[in-house]
C-alpha cells in the first residue's frame, strides 16, 4: 500500500553527482524528505561518491497549446509544511502522537554497552518518573548512535505507563550559532511560537551558559524557495517568536487573590537558598522586601549571570509574601510572559484588562528584563506600569543579566527608575558556597555522596549552580547504574566531559584550510575554487567541518573563507562529515589527525 501510494509515481534521475527525485506533487516531495531523506542520502553517497547530493523536483505536466510535450520539471527542495504537521492519531485519553513513533524503537530493542549505558538508564528513569531529578534530560552524541531510538523509547514507555499523559515528540528543528546568537530554525511560524511559549527559558539558559551573558536567542523559519526553478538552498527568514494566539490561561490562585501560585517552583524558597559572600546582600534584600513590600528597597533590582540564583530569589519572595500576607495580590512573570500578554491584549483590543492585571497588584516580580530591549511599545508600557506601582507604594522586584547602565537599548528615563531603589548583584559562588550548595542538594535528593566527592565537584565546576546540580545528578546516576557507592574515582570518570580542560591552541580558518589541503594533496586555490571533483569536495568539506569545530567562526564567515560560498553549503558540509564520522573509520582518523595537529601546533 505504501509503495503504490508514495513510490509508484516517483522517478529518479542522476545528473553527475546529483540524485534527483521527481515526484508528482510538492506534498510527495515533502513526505519523502521527512521519512526517507537519510536513506536517499545514503544511496546517493554509496553510488555517486561522498560529494553526492539529493535534489527534489516536481513533475509539472503541461497541457497548454495541446502540444503533448513531455512533462517539465521544476527543481525544488522539499517544501515546508504550510502549518504545523497534522496531529497524528492518539488514544482518546490524549496519550499523544503515537503515529509518529517508530514501533521498533523501544527499550527492549536498545543494545546497551559501555558507551551508552548511562544514557539508557537516564532515559528509563525519566519515563518512569517524568519531571523528576533528570529534568531536562540532555542526550548528546554523533549521528547514528541511538539518540532518536531513546527518544522514541521514552515516549513508548511513558504512554504504556501513563495512558493519560500528554506527549509531544518534535523534530524538524535545527540550531545555528552565529557569534553570540543561538538561532532556532523551524519549519513554520507556528513551530517558532510553540517553542518560544514552552521552552524559551531553557533556550535562554543554554545560550547564556555556552555563549556568555550577552547571548541571545533568535527564531527563524526555514523558507524553501522554488522560484525560478533554481533549486536554491532554503533561505531563512529571521523572525521574533510570534505572539500567542490567545492569552495563556490564568494559573490557579487562592480565593483571596494571592496570584499565580501555580507558576512558582516549590523548592525555590529561602530555606533552600545557600548564602555566601557572592549573594548575601541579594538574599537579605529579598527577605526584606518580602517582609515589608513597598518600603525602602523599591524597586529591588537583582542582576548577575545565568544560573546563579536570581530566579530562585524571585520565587522565594513570592512564597514568603503569600505565607505572610495571604490576601496580597502577587504577579510573577517572565519577560516573555509579559511581552506575549501585551501583544495579545493589543490584538484583542483588551489593553484595559492588561493594565488592570499588572497595575493592581501588591507585588510584581519580572524575570530577565534584558529581553525588553529594543521593544519600544513594550518598554512604554513597562514605564507606565512602573510609575503606577511606584506611586501606589507597590513593591517591584526585577532581575536582569547585567546592571541597568549596560541596558543600552532601554531609555535613560526607565534605566534611572530601575536604579532608584536597591541594586544588588549575584556573583559566582566561592568554593565554600559551592560545597554547601552540593551538600544541601545531596541531602534533599538523598544522594549519599562523601565530602571528598562534593569537594571534587565544587573545585572543578566553578561558575554555575545549575551545572553543579547537574554534575551531582550525573554522578548519582552513574553510581545507581553500576550499583556501586559514590567514590572519587567514580565521580572523576562520570564527569570527564564536564570538567574544564586546559585551553588548547585555537587555529585560524586559513591554517585549517592549508593543513587540510596538504593532507589531501591539493592547493589553497583548489580549496577556494569551483571544482567539484569528489576527492576535492571531501577535502573541502573536512576543512569546513574543522573550521566550525575548532574555531568560533560562524557558517557565513567560513563560507566567505572558502571562495565566498553560501553559508548553507558550509552547513551541508558540516552535517555531512558529522553524519559520516561514526561509520567511516578512514574519515574519522583523518579528522582526528588534523584536529590534533592543528590544536597542538
Amino acid at each position: 500500500m505504501k509503495w503504490s501510494t508514495w513510490f509508484s509515481s516517483v522517478n529518479f534521475e542522476i545528473d553527475e553527482r546529483v540524485l534527483r527525485v521527481i515526484s508528482p506533487s510538492a506534498f510527495h516531495s515533502q513526505w519523502l524528505s521527512e521519512n526517507y531523506q537519510h536513506l536517499l542520502d545514503q544511496a546517493a553517497e554509496e553510488h555517486l561518491g561522498s560529494a553526492a547530493s539529493v535534489e527534489y523536483a516536481v513533475s509539472d505536466r503541461l497541457a497548454s497549446s495541446g502540444n503533448g510535450s513531455a512533462p517539465s520539471r521544476t527543481r525544488t527542495p522539499p517544501p515546508p509544511a504550510a502549518t504545523e504537521p497534522p496531529a497524528p492519531p492518539s488514544d482518546s485519553n490524549g496519550s499523544g502522537p503515537v503515529a509518529r513513533l517508530v514501533g521498533k524503537y523501544v527499550f527492549d530493542n536498545f543494545i546497551a554497552g559501555s558507551s551508552n549505558r548511562l544514557a539508557l538508564a537516564a532515559a528509563k528513569a525519566v519515563s518512569e518518573q517524568p519531571g523528576g531529578r533528570y529534568n531536562p534530560l540532555f542526550i548528546y552524541g554523533a549521528a547514528g548512535l541511538g539518540k532518536t531510538h531513546l527518544l522514541h523509547a521514552v515516549s513508548h514507555h511513558t504512554i504504556a505507563m501513563r495512558p493519560g499523559a500528554r506527549i509531544r515528540y518534535a523534530t524538524s528543528v535545527n540550531f545555528e550559532i552565529d557569534e553570540r546568537v543561538l538561532r532556532v530554525i523551524s519549519p513554520s511560524a507556528f513551530h517558532s511560537q510553540w517553542l518560544s511559549e514552552n521552552y524559551q527559558h531553557l533556550l535562554d539558559q543554554a545560550a547564556e551558559e555556552h555563549l556568555g551573558s550577552a547571548a541571545s536567542v533568535e527564531y527563524a523559519v526555514s523558507d524553501r524557495l522554488a522560484s525560478s526553478g533554481n533549486g536554491s538552498a532554503p533561505s531563512r527568514t529571521r523572525t521574533p517568536p510570534p505572539p500567542a494566539a490567545t492569552e495563556p490561561p490564568a494559573p490557579p490562585s487562592d480565593s483571596n487573590g494571592s496570584g499565580p501560585v501555580a507558576r512558582l517552583v516549590g523548592k525555590y524558597v529561602f530555606d533552600n537558598f545557600i548564602a555566601g559572600s557572592s549573594n548575601r546582600l541579594a538574599l537579605a534584600a529579598a527577605k526584606a522586601v518580602s517582609e515589608q513590600p513597598g518600603g525602602r528597597y523599591n524597586p529591588l533590582f537583582i542582576y548577575g549571570a545565568a544560573g546563579l540564583g536570581k530566579t530562585h530569589l524571585l520565587h522565594a519572595v513570592s512564597h514568603h509574601t503569600i505565607a505572610m500576607r495571604p490576601g496580597a495580590r502577587i504577579r510573577y512573570a517572565t519577560s516573555e510572559n509579559f511581552v506575549n500578554e501585551f501583544i495579545d491584549s493589543i490584538r484583542r483590543k483588551r489593553m484595559d484588562e492588561f493594565k488592570q492585571r499588572y497595575r493592581s497588584v501588591n507585588l510584581l516580580l519580572v524575570d530577565d528584563i534584558q529581553f525588553f530591549e529594543g521593544k519600544e511599545q513594550v518598554l512604554e508600557e513597562v514605564f507606565h506600569t512602573f510609575n503606577a506601582l511606584y506611586e501606589a507604594d507597590r513593591q517591584m522586584v526585577l532581575t536582569c543579566d547585567r546592571p541597568p547602565k549596560d541596558l543600552s537599548a532601554i531609555e535613560e528615563r526607565l534605566r534611572s527608575r530601575f536604579t532608584s531603589g536597591l541594586m544588588t548583584d549575584i556573583g559566582p559562588p566561592d568554593v565554600e558556597t559551592r560545597q554547601a550548595i552540593l551538600r544541601s542538594n545531596a541531602e534533599l535528593s538523598q544522594v549519599p555522596a562523601p565530602d571528598e566527592v562534593l569537594d571534587f565537584i565544587a573545585r572543578h565546576i566553578t561558575d554555575n549552580i545549575r551545572e553543579l546540580e547537574g554534575a551531582l545528578n550525573r554522578v548519582a546516576a552513574c553510581a545507581a547504574l553500576e550499583r556501586s557507592p559514590i567514590t572519587l574515582e567514580l565521580a572523576e570518570n562520570a564527569l570527564r566531559d564536564m570538567l574544564p580542560t586546559a585551553p588548547g591552541r585555537r587555529p585560524s580558518g586559513s591554517e585549517i584550510m592549508a593543513k587540510t589541503a596538504i593532507k589531501y594533496g591539493f592547493s589553497i586555490a583548489d580549496m577556494e575554487g569551483p571544482s567539484r571533483k569528489s576527492e576535492l569536495v571531501l577535502a573541502r568539506q573536512v576543512a569546513m567541518y574543522l573550521c566550525r569545530d575548532l574555531t568560533n567562526l560562524s557558517f557565513p564567515k567560513i563560507g566567505k573563507l572558502f571562495g565566498n560560498r553560501d553559508h548553507t553549503t558550509v552547513m551541508h558540509a558540516y552535517n555531512k562529515v558529522q553524519r559520516r564520522l561514526p561509520a567511516d573509520l578512514d574519515l574519522c582518523d583523518a579528522v582526528a589527525d588534523l584536529s590534533h595537529a592543528l590544536s597542538s601546533k
